[in-house]
């Protein structure tokens, strides 16, 4: 019995390290034609190296076939304090796709800029901006 106890206690004051570094944000939205769902994950591995999972999807109410969904996980490094890489997999209408790519944030109390560049792959390569 108290080996028992003693792993409750263990894992119980592992989650409590791990929920400060993992942050999910779900979002349901109900309208007149349809409703959508979208959540975001973040793990924080440390100050430089980022998990993000980011699931959308969206459905008509009385007819399935223009159903949109879009999942992807990306993993992020930070470079500088400004200045990361990021490579990420996904799944979306019409298939599946990988991106990489680098980008700039710059954020202040009053102002957030993100500028990201990079290139998915679908079908074909394509550059992004």
């Amino acid at each position: 019995m108290r080996c028992l106890l003693a792993t409750i206690v263990f894992f119980m004051s592992g989650q409590k390290n791990v929920a400060q570094q993992l942050v999910y944000s779900p979002e349901l939205v109900l309208g007149h034609r349809s409703y959508s769902y979208q959540h975001i994950v973040n793990y924080n591995f440390n100050e430089k190296l980022k998990l993000n999972n980011i699931t959308y999807y969206d459905t008509e109410y009385n007819n399935d076939k223009n159903n949109n969904y879009f999942l992807r996980n990306t993993l992020s490094y930070d470079l500088h304090k400004n200045i990361g890489l990021s490579l990420g997999v996904g799944l979306k209408n019409p298939g599946s796709f990988a991106t990489a790519s680098g980008y700039y944030h710059f954020k202040t109390q009053a102002i957030s800029f993100l500028y990201s560049f990079g290139a998915s792959y679908q079908d074909h390569l394509t550059l992004e901006q």
